[in-house]
């Protein structure tokens, strides 16, 4: 797909399972969302869709990595981000991971560390923290200032979203 290019960047989507990170690709490469945990559970290998952003005039081939399911594999998906079996995904080598966790799930919130640690070996891959389901106030464990002193504390950039509209 997208045979011609300029730019191509690889992105993966990582966190804990049930925290929205397939709920976050559908929104961005379908602009779907659907109510409903269906969890990876079974598949060991991430998705990988491809999506093509203009950019200052240039075309960018995105090949976005959705890690949703393979948490259940944890060992198999350190191995992948860190470039060992990544022929299995076609040699995508991340730059750029998404670290994402849910807002109204505070446990999640608390395995970011773990994440980083595994992330940090990740040679020339920036990382960013994403909060999902900002829009459940009532429902939310993690206040914005807490995890963004948190991502500040290990400069990382953090936003929030939520996918439903």
């Amino acid at each position: 797909m997208y045979a011609s290019y300029d730019h191509k960047l690889n992105i993966w989507v990582v966190g804990d399972p049930g925290v929205g990170k397939t709920c976050l690709c559908d929104r961005y490469l379908y602009d779907t969302y659907v109510n409903a945990y269906y969890g990876g559970v079974g598949h060991s290998i991430p998705y990988a869709y491809d999506k093509k952003v203009d950019y200052n005039d240039e075309i960018v081939k995105l090949t976005i990595c959705d890690a949703s399911g393979c948490e259940i594999y944890p060992t198999s998906t350190q191995a992948r981000l860190v470039g060992v079996n990544s022929e299995m995904m076609g040699g995508y080598y991340p730059k750029l991971c998404m670290l994402v966790f849910d807002l109204t799930l505070k446990q999640s919130f608390e395995n970011l560390p773990i994440w980083i640690k595994w992330l940090d070996m990740v040679e020339d891959c920036g990382v960013i923290i994403v909060g999902t389901q900002s829009d459940l106030i009532s429902k939310r464990e993690v206040a914005y200032n807490k995890a963004k002193a948190f991502a500040d504390s290990k400069k990382l950039a953090y936003f929030e979203n939520f996918c439903e509209r």
